[in-house]
């Protein structure tokens, strides 16, 4: 699975995402609950051959999206999957961007983000 079919599964309003286009990027997420989509500049090997998918998560908290997503820049001292990604981030050195879909609920946005990460 890659960015071209990623889209067909309703992931889509891509942005960059760097340090530089947060206000943007959170400007434009909204506090629904849905899943989200890292895609790298390059493809790279994976599990299931060459994607350009970096990382796939989900949202299910009252914050939605843009407080999930907002973790990333801001990570808190105990928040090591977000401190280690953004550290991976940091280090692929290519243009990230950024994708999303809204989700009716929790247990949606986890079935989806599921279904997801099986494909890759």
């Amino acid at each position: 699975m890659d960015s071209a079919s990623i889209q067909t599964r309703g992931v889509g309003s891509w942005m960059a995402f760097t340090s530089d286009t947060e206000p943007t990027v959170l400007a434009n997420l909204p506090s629904a609950m849905g899943v989200y989509v890292i895609l790298l500049g390059k493809h790279a090997i994976c599990r299931l051959g060459a994607s350009d998918i970096a990382y796939i998560g989900k949202a299910t908290n009252r914050g939605g999206l843009r407080g999930r997503v907002r973790q990333y820049f801001h990570p808190g001292p105990t928040q090591s999957t977000n401190i280690a990604m953004r550290s991976r981030l940091n280090a692929l050195g290519c243009a990230l961007r950024i994708g999303f879909t809204v989700s009716d609920s929790g247990p949606a946005a986890r079935r989806l983000e599921a279904d997801l990460l099986n494909c890759f």
